[in-house]
């Protein structure tokens, strides 16, 4: 960490002198989130998070073809629970140039610390060191990136695919992420069809730990979005999962609907499927859900959610912004079902950095005692 830090300083003072335009801004943000878990039978579990970030942003452009940004933050993460600890989640140096290769072709690259992500969200979707370009030609843009994810620290982490994993993680003695190296490789049509967007990509997972248990890995990635029309929009993902170290595979498929009313309040319906086979897995850890979140494989869920903005249309900020939510999800494991989550809040954000949400829920399982959680996020800017 210590070096690519170091390495991006020395890059970011060496070009900053060739700027023609530049800007900096910096803040400091404090997050808090305190979780209230109920489960029936027992006394209620009172978990406190606290998170101080300070941020930076610079911006500079040569010209009207290259521009320049270098971000970053360094944070204090307070758990009750066991971690207090320094470091950040954010320091990336990009470059966006325009008119390559004698056309009209944009590349958007970056180097450091930032998150990943598969077309999905489900086979990746986390932080790591590494990098990435995104060249877009117009009728397509193709991007490749590289990863890392041994130097992050465990709080921040959720790659834990061995039962290696699983021990370090449980090991106070043990400070990092499991040491994972992955590469991406993604085709995007933004116009194949008018309004539609088709994504896919391949996703390469080296296990670098050395254990007895290691798994190397290849995701297949589809995605398809766009709209139906009138404020009715989709989505349709796929993924195909190939265990090479013990020569396993598996299969993930979802499908969404959702329709947005501007003239009803600002509202937004959605209702949802998905599922995984037997054998499937992924890099990172996918949050199914706001009590429970069962890994995907032999997992159904079927969910419906709701939101209404009644105000969005005020000039006052604090109505305007002010959102609640529901919805409800299904479980089913190996084709049983296995239970039903229900959850309800509201957002509000009365300034550009202040923001709030409340959230509660309930998991009523099929067999088991019911288990609550009412969660208050808060997060302001100075």
């Amino acid at each position: 960490m210590k070096k690519t830090l170091f390495y991006l300083c020395a890059v970011f003072i060496i070009l900053l002198p060739l700027a023609g335009l530049n800007a900096f801004d910096w803040g400091v943000v404090v997050d808090s989130r305190s979780d209230i878990d109920l489960m029936e039978d027992e006394d209620a579990e009172y978990t406190p998070r606290f998170k101080s970030s300070i941020w930076f942003n610079h911006f500079w452009a040569d010209d009207a073809e290259t521009q320049y940004s270098f971000a970053g933050n360094v944070f204090y993460l307070y758990n009750e629970e066991e971690y207090h600890i320094f470091d950040t989640d954010l320091l990336r140096l990009g470059i966006k140039k325009g008119g390559l290769f004698g056309g009209e072709t944009v590349m958007d690259a970056s180097l450091g610390r930032f998150r990943f992500s598969d077309p999905t969200g489900i086979a990746l979707d986390h932080l790591a060191d590494g990098a990435r370009a995104r060249f877009d030609i117009g009728s397509a843009a193709v991007t490749g990136a590289a990863g890392y994810t041994g130097l992050l620290t465990k709080p921040e982490a959720s790659v834990n695919m061995t039962l290696s994993d699983y021990v370090d993680d449980a090991d106070d003695d043990v400070y990092f992420a499991p040491k994972r190296l992955f590469e991406q490789l993604r085709v995007e049509f933004p116009n194949l069809v008018e309004g539609q967007l088709l994504s896919v990509e391949g996703l390469f997972q080296q296990d670098l730990s050395g254990d007895d248990d290691e798994l190397n890995s290849l995701h297949l990635a589809g995605a398809l979005e766009g709209s139906l029309g009138s404020g009715f929009f989709y989505n349709v993902n796929g993924i195909f999962s190939r265990d090479i170290s013990n020569d396993l595979s598996g299969y993930y498929g979802s499908g969404e609907v959702y329709l947005y009313m501007e003239s009803f309040y600002n509202s937004r319906v959605s209702a949802g499927v998905l599922g995984g086979s037997e054998d499937f897995f992924t890099v990172s850890s996918p949050t199914l859900g706001l009590i429970v979140s069962p890994a995907p494989a032999k997992l159904t869920r079927v969910s419906a959610d709701y939101s209404i903005r009644p105000w969005a249309d005020r000039f006052d900020p604090f109505f305007r912004n002010l959102q609640f939510t529901a919805g409800g999800r299904a479980f089913y494991f190996d084709g049983e079902y296995t239970g039903m989550e229900a959850e309800g809040g509201v957002r509000f954000k009365p300034a550009s950095d202040v923001g709030a949400s409340l959230k509660g829920g309930m998991y009523l399982p099929d067999d088991g005692p019911n288990q609550g959680l009412i969660r208050l996020d808060v997060s302001v800017g100075l």
